[in-house]
């Protein structure tokens, strides 16, 4: 499939909110649409979306995920054709590395925390989907009713589960003792180096994904997560996902970003306004129709079969797979450069709900 052909079979949305504790937003999302019309080669280089989550009680976290978003975007184009998409999502992720750890040398104050931030980006190129994460923020797959994470977190008690065999809640109980609970062992600009965890699967009809902060996963269960992928477009899952959130006690920031691949064959998702204005017309003609009819047949109204139909709604079956094996790459780190790009959004300027604009004719 092309990729002009594969943007016109994509459902995307985005929300992030403060939530009901933080003073301030400090995530922020962005895509290939950061980029100036034209300037992206989604032709050779695909589709991306990236959210970045800075660190909570750091200086200057949003300045941290601003930027990551940012450089990594306009870096990832930035490249030649013939490296392939992990390896061109490895050096971009390395770039913005640079770029926020640069930064932070710069704005530290004395005895101040460095900023850093999280990021979880992926690509939608031909008929895969390549993932890359760095911290705690996921990346979800929704595919036949069947949730199945992406990423494995990058903290101290995911670490614990893999050593000592616990189940999470057991993990996170062992994080809260040691005073290790949040403690992320993999972050974007702390470090001059850093290595992401990248892997690859294929990318098919009528598959969800989503990419996600910890507000939102740290709050919602999984279950729930599946079900409004699986219920709503992603417009509408997107803000439901922050309104669960929210729901279960907001205590940190919340960003989602929903990404469906439509049927060829499937009509675009109207937004709810133009679906209503479509009903009342459907509604007003039908009416007249049948008024019309009803003069000319009288008996019309009290003849034939008046038993309501039954309709049958079915229930997607929930079942959740352990995240696929991390695919290790070696990528030199590239040299140090501020890079040209475009302003990116940051959140504590848009309102709370801020779907992707609509896709380019």
């Amino acid at each position: 499939m092309s990729a002009s052909s594969l943007q016109a079979h994509l459902e995307e949305a985005a929300a992030t909110h403060t939530g009901l504790v933080r003073a301030k937003n400090e995530d922020s999302y962005g895509s290939y649409r950061l980029l100036a019309t034209g300037t992206a080669d989604t032709a050779s280089r695909g589709y991306l979306y990236v959210v970045a989550d800075g660190m909570g009680g750091h200086d200057y976290g949003d300045v941290a995920s601003a930027l990551a978003v940012e450089t990594l975007c306009a870096s990832y184009y930035n490249q030649p054709p013939v490296i392939n998409t992990a390896h061109g999502l490895a050096a971009a992720i390395n770039i913005a590395n640079t770029a926020v750890y640069d930064k932070a040398q710069t704005l530290r104050r004395p005895g101040g925390r460095p900023m850093g931030t999280t990021v979880v980006c992926a690509v939608m190129h031909n008929e895969q989907l390549t993932v890359a994460h760095i911290g705690d923020s996921r990346a979800y797959l929704l595919r036949d009713g069947t949730l199945q994470p992406l990423t494995n977190d990058h903290d101290w008690a995911t670490e614990q589960m893999q050593l000592y065999d616990l189940t999470r809640e057991e993990a996170r109980q062992r994080a809260s003792e040691h005073g290790r609970r949040g403690a992320l062992l993999r972050v974007l600009g702390v470090e001059p180096d850093v290595h992401p965890d990248i892997r690859t699967t294929d990318w098919r009809t009528n598959d969800c994904l989503l990419l996600c902060s910890d507000g939102l996963h740290g709050l919602v269960p999984d279950t729930t997560i599946a079900e409004i992928l699986a219920e709503h477009p992603p417009r509408v899952a997107a803000d439901k996902l922050i309104e669960a959130a929210n729901a279960a006690g907001g205590r940190d920031n919340i960003t989602a970003t929903v990404i469906r691949r439509r049927s060829a064959h499937a009509a675009p998702v109207l937004p709810l306004p133009l679906l209503l204005v479509a009903l009342l017309v459907l509604l007003a003609g039908g009416g007249i129709a049948w008024a019309a009819f009803q003069q000319e047949n009288p008996m019309a109204a009290t003849s034939g079969d008046t038993t309501t139909p039954t309709v049958a709604v079915a229930t997607p079956v929930l079942s959740f797979e352990a995240p696929l094996d991390a695919t290790e790459l070696t990528v030199p780190t590239p040299e140090r450069a501020n890079l040209p790009g475009p302003a990116v959004v940051i959140p504590s300027l848009v309102p709370p709900t801020r779907p992707l604009p609509p896709p380019q004719p």
